[in-house]
C-alpha cells in the first residue's frame, strides 16, 4: 500500500539535496574540507546561545577530546576560530567564529539570503508567516530525525 506524499514533501527532498550541495561548495570556498565546514557551522549555531567548550563542540560533532582539538586547530589556523582562557580557571578553553568566518559566510551566501528575503518580503504578511512557521517546523523536524538516527545502529 503506497501513501501519496504532498508535493511539498519532495519539495523538502530536493531542499535538503541542494542544501548539502550549496554546503559543499561553501566549503570550498572557505577552503576547509566537510568535517571542519560542519565544526565551523555548529561552532557558529552553539555560540549563538551558550559559551561553547571543546568538550561540547566535540559532544555536538561526536568526535574525540583529540579529533576536536585538531579540528580548532585547523580552524584556528584558516582564522575561523579562536580559542580562550578563562581568566578563573586558565584549564578552562571556550571557543568561538571570529568575525572574519561570519563575513566570508554572509559575502558567499548573500545571493541567496537576499532572493530568499526579497521573495517572501513579497508575499502577503499572512503568508510570510505562514512560509517561516513550515521552515521553523522544519527544522524542528529534522533536527529530530538526525537525532533518531544518530542513536540507530548501522547496518554492517
Amino acid at each position: 500500500m503506497s501513501h501519496a506524499y504532498h508535493p511539498a514533501t519532495f519539495a523538502l527532498q530536493a531542499v535538503i539535496a541542494q542544501s548539502n550541495v550549496v554546503e559543499r561548495e561553501l566549503a570550498r570556498l572557505l577552503g576547509l574540507n566537510a568535517t571542519d565546514y560542519r565544526a565551523l557551522s555548529a561552532l557558529q549555531q552553539l555560540s549563538r546561545q551558550e559559551t561553547v567548550t571543546m568538550t561540547g563542540l566535540g559532544a555536538a560533532l561526536g568526535t574525540t577530546a583529540a579529533t576536536t582539538s585538531a579540528i580548532v586547530d585547523r580552524l584556528e589556523r584558516a582564522g575561523y576560530a579562536q580559542r580562550n582562557r578563562a581568566e578563573t580557571d586558565r584549564r578552562l578553553v571556550t571557543i568561538q567564529p571570529t568575525p572574519l568566518a561570519w563575513q566570508k559566510i554572509v559575502e558567499i551566501m548573500r545571493p541567496l539570503m537576499g532572493a530568499t528575503d526579497a521573495w517572501v518580503k513579497a508575499l502577503r504578511p499572512e503568508d510570510a508567516q505562514l512560509v517561516t512557521e513550515f521552515l521553523q517546523v522544519t527544522a524542528t523536524h529534522l533536527t529530530d530525525h538526525a537525532a533518531t538516527l544518530a542513536a540507530q545502529e548501522a547496518d554492517r
